[in-house]
């Protein structure tokens, strides 16, 4: 307990100190809620940051589904499935940076110029994130399914049911903890994990086009030098991935104590 205060209690307790102040790294001066207003309402380019990381947020069900269903199809037996899963791993070995250079660098080869393009390079990013998490969160999947008897797809097959319905309407619901695991993961690495992929992929532009509170903590502290802004931005960030975590975790652990 005293190793968890210092490590993170103890951190936590001075960054919300420090966002209300306007510090330089030597002296701190009371700023009140000036850090937050700027964060939220009043910064430069404030509205599109926290749009990409709704952005960010609202694409991370979707791909968790798409990690669902082809884990559900290598269980089921799909043909080249053990290559397949060779392939998939592969970009989780690799470092947020060097995604980032990858993808920029085969980008840089084509027209219209994606990384100009500011709709275009958040794509891009939202892509390669999805791409480096996805054999870890299809792995998770698929050891679940790998736990489940069998005998009950073939009993609702025999029943008539299809395939679909037997992945989305059986299986999933007993895969629910192994969904949510990879949901709120990922959901945390898109949130507080993915600066190295943005820096290395275009420095949070065009503009602001791929800048995420993440980023922008980086810019405002050790760019900037208003390390109180900074930390007003980390707390918000870290407000926000408590709040969307909160929204699977507590129905998880509701299900798990039933």
């Amino acid at each position: 307990m005293v190793l968890v205060g210092a490590l993170v209690v103890v951190p936590v307790i001075q960054a919300l100190y420090y966002s209300f102040t306007d510090w330089n790294g030597a002296t701190a001066t009371s700023v009140g809620f000036s850090n937050f207003a700027s964060s939220i309402f009043s910064g430069p380019g404030v509205h599109q940051i926290l749009l990409n990381n709704l952005v960010f947020i609202v694409s991370v069900p979707i791909a968790v589904f798409i990690e669902y269903c082809v884990a559900y199809a290598l269980w089921s037996g799909v043909p080249g499935r053990t290559a397949f899963r060779l392939i998939y791993f592969v970009p989780v070995i690799l470092s947020w940076a060097i995604v980032g250079i990858v993808f920029r660098t085969m980008l840089l080869q084509f027209e219209p110029g994606w990384l100009a393009n500011q709709v275009l390079s958040l794509l891009v990013i939202i892509l390669a994130f999805h791409w480096t998490t996805f054999g870890v969160n299809v792995l998770i999947m698929f050891a679940g399914l790998s736990t489940m008897d069998r005998s009950l797809l073939e009993a609702a097959s025999l029943d008539g049911a299809g395939q679909i319905r037997i992945m989305l309407r059986i299986v999933a619901p007993l895969m629910l903890s192994f969904i949510d695991f990879a949901l709120i993961t990922t959901l945390i690495l898109s949130l507080t994990n993915i600066f190295g992929l943005i820096y290395a992929f275009n420095f949070g532009g065009p503009g602001f086009a791929t800048t995420t509170l993440e980023f922008n903590l980086y810019e405002d502290g050790f760019t900037n030098g208003n390390f109180g802004l900074a930390a007003a931005t980390g707390i918000l960030l870290m407000v926000i991935t408590m709040a969307v975590s909160l929204v699977r975790v507590v129905p998880t652990v509701r299900r798990i104590r039933s």
